[in-house]
């Protein structure tokens, strides 16, 4: 976990390297695991989901974005992306 002022350089980080390379996977879930960290919960998820447009097999994407919605309250569709991503795991 970050202090407030991690967080806000965690921020600046990841979407420095965003501005640069918007769909990078990496930087996408990065920056979701931030918002999330300081409750920023639908900008996490839309990240997590713009994410998943450049890799939508990327089980580990799918389990934040699923951990996250189910832990919003969105708990059917939070397990319907687990699941994916298990299946995901379980393949490789």
């Amino acid at each position: 976990y970050f202090t407030d002022g991690e967080s806000l350089e965690a921020v600046e980080q990841w979407n420095s390297l965003l501005a640069q390379e918007s769909t990078n996977v990496e930087a996408l879930n990065g920056l979701g695991l931030v918002m999330e960290q300081i409750h920023h919960y639908k900008e996490a998820q839309a990240c997590f989901k713009h994410a998943l447009k450049s890799a939508p097999n990327n089980a580990v994407v799918l389990n934040n974005l699923g951990l996250s919605l189910a832990m919003q309250g969105s708990v059917t569709e939070g397990i319907k992306q687990l699941r994916s991503a298990q299946k995901i795991k379980s393949s490789v």
